[in-house]
Order: structure tokens, then C-alpha cells, then sequence
């Protein structure tokens, strides 16, 4: 019989795993919504990156939460709402295209999304490290990760699977494995032990500003790239809207296995210097490339690159910023998550705007990636040496 933590940790990897299939199917499938809908890019883009607003402002009411009720209850609450906001999300696509009925379901959707998906990634990292020494902190979360990015694999490959017969087919098996899910997590989310004490879990942003503003760059930037990626490809190579989904899916497969294979192979191996440095020049190099490639060429490598540095980064300063505050972990855990939904939705909401005022070059400014990178690290350099002095 397994133990008791190994079924917490069972219980966030799922939901982890579900909910990274579900955003990738759900990118994956972007060129038949759009066709299916009557909805155009732009319309699209404030629909999958406007709605991700409430989750930048509910992720640190969610962390906050559940440092004092517990991450088992907020785990059920916040997947039991993604999962109602999958099932709006189908109900609205079986409606008349264009008609305000499915218009309204689909913000109300989108806004059910917003508000407990914010909850997901918290309670899960909590439950994850719940238990285990600091030092087994960046390969738990590489881990975690890898679960992350394996369901990104798996949802474009089930959405390339059934593009030439229905592609939201993918999305329907989500919804159907998250009822499982959500069903499992009632039955036992009172095995959850209380939080930590608040009064012991303040964590002041401005001592690690830079490392936050790290995660906003990095996501804002990968933001732009997923949302761009399906009409670039339709656009620059003729595809029919079924075409491009499928090929799509085809490359966010390769991000998220090169993103799987890195986080559980490599970050284990490495120390935490090694990984910045190759997370950095990764992330630097892949910006610069995609931002200079076309369709005919192929984005094949700069993606690779993109996704490899994902993965060594966002552990890395993931762990840093828990060190700083061991006994804050929802507060830091929902920062972050507020931080990376407001970059993807900055880079969705910006990826359709340059798709309309520079669509031959919407992703040459990645090429400034990797000088921000470097600028925001010696900040934060040098405001560590500024608190030691």
C-alpha cells in the first residue's frame, strides 16, 4: 500500500500533468477555434490571455490561503474549478458560431478559468515539497516540471492524433480524466495537515525583485512564441486550419519533450551555477534564432533551445527564492504563478497585436531576450551583495 505522502504527491502530479495537456491541446487546437468560433486572432488572444488576468491577481490570495488552510483543500477546490471551465469552454463550442450565446459562455469560461486555475500550481508545488529537506527542493521541482511539460507533449500529440476528425476530441478526454481527478482529490483532501503560521511567512518582494522580474521575462517572452506559433505557420505556409494544428502540435511536442528530458535528466546532474549559465545561454541563444526564422525554415531548433532553457531556469530560481523564505512556500509559490500568468498573458496579448502591425517579423524582439537575462541577474547580484554589506 502506498503511503499517505506519496498519495499527496501522486495527487498534484496528475493534476500538473492535466492541466499542462490541457493549456497545450487547447493552443494546439487554436487555428479550428478560431475557424469554428467565427473569432479572429485578436479576439482569440484577449479570450486566452485577457482571461489570465484574474489569475495574476488571484494566485497570491491563493498562496496566502493555503499556508494557513492547507494545500489538500485548495488543491481540490482550485482543479475542481479548472475542470467546470473545461467543460463551459466544450459546452460553448457545440453553440452557433459567432452568436452571443457562445460568446458569453466562453468569457464566462475564461473566468472561471482565471480564477481557480490560479490555485492549481501553488497547492500542488506545496504538496509536493511538503515533507522534504531543502536540499531535495530543485529535484523535486524539476520533476514536477517535467510532469508539467509531459502533458504539454501529450496534448499536441493527441490534438495531431485527431486533427483530421475533430481536434477539441483531445480537450473531451481531459475533461473526462480531471472528473476522475477531481472525484479522487475529494475523497481525500482532509488528509491534508494544516499550513504554516502566517505571522512566520511574510516575504517582502523587493530583497528578490530581479529573480521575479526573471520569471515575468521568461514567460512573457515563451507567451508571445505559443500564441504566434499556429497562425505564422497557417499564414506562411498555406496550411488549412486542421494543417496547422497539426503541425503545431508537431513542434510544442518537441518543446515539451526537450523540456521533460532536460528537467529530469540534466538539473539533477548539474549545480545550481551550471544551470543558470546553460539555462541563460539556452534561453539567449533560442530567443535570437526564432527571432530571425520563418515558417519555410523551420522552427525546430530555436524551440528546442527555447524549452531547454525553460527548464533549467524556472527550477533554479524557483528553489532560490523558497530558500530565501522556507516558511513562506505558498506565498512564494503563488507569486510565482501570478508572475508567469501575467507574462503569458502579456506575450498572447502582445502576440496578437504584432501579428497585425509587423506580421513578417512579430518575434524579432526575442532576439533582446538574452540581454535581459543578463541585466536582471547582476541586479539582483548586486543588491545579495548590498545586503551582506
Amino acid at each position: 500500500m502506498p503511503s499517505k505522502a506519496k498519495q499527496e504527491r501522486w495527487q498534484p502530479a496528475s493534476a500538473v500533468l492535466l492541466t499542462g495537456l490541457a493549456q497545450s491541446a487547447l493552443l494546439s487546437c487554436l487555428p479550428w477555434l478560431m475557424d469554428r468560433s467565427g473569432l479572429g486572432a485578436t479576439a482569440w488572444s484577449w479570450l486566452l490571455g485577457g482571461s489570465l488576468w484574474g489569475m495574476m491577481l488571484m494566485a497570491p490570495l491563493w498562496g496566502k490561503w493555503l499556508d494557513r488552510r492547507g494545500a489538500a483543500l485548495g488543491l481540490w477546490l482550485s482543479f475542481s474549478g479548472f475542470t467546470l471551465a473545461l467543460a463551459l469552454l466544450l459546452l460553448a463550442l457545440g453553440m452557433v458560431p459567432g452568436s452571443l450565446a457562445m460568446v458569453g459562455l466562453l468569457l464566462v469560461s475564461r473566468l472561471v478559468h482565471s480564477l481557480f486555475m490560479a490555485g492549481v500550481f501553488p497547492s500542488a508545488q506545496y504538496l509536493q515539497l511538503q515533507g522534504l529537506a531543502p536540499e531535495r527542493w530543485r529535484g523535486a521541482l524539476a520533476r514536477l516540471s517535467a510532469l508539467s511539460q509531459l502533458g504539454r507533449l501529450l496534448g499536441p500529440a493527441l490534438v495531431a492524433a485527431f486533427a483530421w476528425w475533430w481536434p477539441p476530441l483531445a480537450l473531451l478526454l481531459v475533461l473526462l480524466a480531471s472528473m476522475l481527478l477531481a472525484a479522487a482529490l475529494w475523497r481525500r483532501q482532509r488528509l491534508q495537515s494544516k499550513g504554516t503560521d502566517a505571522k512566520e511567512s511574510a516575504a517582502p518582494w523587493a530583497p528578490a525583485l530581479p529573480l521575479y522580474l526573471l520569471a515575468l521575462v521568461i514567460t512573457t517572452a515563451l507567451g508571445q512564441v505559443q500564441f504566434l506559433l499556429g497562425p505564422l505557420l497557417q499564414q506562411g505556409l498555406g496550411l488549412s486550419p486542421e494543417g496547422a494544428s497539426s503541425l503545431m502540435g508537431a513542434y510544442l511536442a518537441l518543446a515539451a519533450l526537450v523540456a521533460a528530458l532536460v528537467g529530469l535528466g540534466l538539473v539533477p546532474r548539474l549545480g545550481s551555477s551550471g544551470q543558470l549559465a546553460l539555462g541563460v545561454l539556452c534561453l539567449s541563444l533560442g530567443g535570437a534564432w526564432l527571432g530571425w526564422s520563418s515558417p519555410q525554415q523551420g522552427f525546430w531548433g530555436p524551440l528546442a533551445l527555447l524549452s531547454a532553457g525553460l527548464a533549467l531556469t524556472s527550477p533554479w530560481y524557483g528553489v532560490k527564492l523558497r530558500e530565501r523564505w522556507p516558511r513562506a512556500q505558498g506565498r512564494v509559490a503563488g507569486r510565482l504563478s501570478s508572475l508567469h500568468t501575467l507574462g503569458y498573458g502579456l506575450g498572447m496579448v502582445s502576440g496578437g497585436w504584432l501579428l497585425q502591425k509587423t506580421p513578417q517579423t512579430p518575434l524579432l524582439g526575442l532576439a533582446l531576450l538574452g540581454p535581459l537575462l543578463l541585466a536582471l541577474l547582476a541586479w539582483q547580484a548586486w543588491l545579495d551583495k548590498k545586503s551582506r554589506a
